[in-house]
């Protein structure tokens, strides 16, 4: 389960699904016509649209509508994170990726090596 508060939103994912309170009312997503229920691990709510990680994948919300993001379908997303101007999505055995724009990501593979150092805690 997973719970995240963002002006005027509380957004909760129970093993019954995907929620979103707005302080009258509940109200239950799902994508498109489906009725399916997801996992969810974590949320992002941004100014205009949230981002919701589950077990079988990444959502949107925006626009009174969620969608997947087609590039994390069947990828468990255990987290996601904001910094300056990328999303970074880390998954379950697959790596972390940048989420860009119109939901493409950089793959660990196009990453260049050597990139990356861990800071010395001495």
């Amino acid at each position: 389960t997973a719970l995240e508060y963002s002006y005027p939103f509380l957004w909760v994912g129970t093993p019954s699904g995907i929620f979103r309170f707005d302080g009258g009312q509940w109200r239950q997503l799902f994508v498109g016509d489906s009725s399916e229920v997801y996992e969810v691990n974590c949320f992002l709510p941004l100014a205009l649209k949230t981002y919701i990680g589950t077990s079988q994948g990444l959502f949107v919300f925006a626009n009174d509508s969620l969608k997947a993001v087609t590039d994390f379908e069947n990828r468990q997303v255990l987290g996601l994170f904001k910094d300056n101007k990328d999303i970074l999505v880390a998954t379950r055995n697959e790596g972390i990726f940048k989420l860009r724009g119109k939901e493409a990501i950089l793959r660990p593979e196009q990453l260049a090596r050597g990139q990356w150092q861990l800071a010395d805690n001495k």
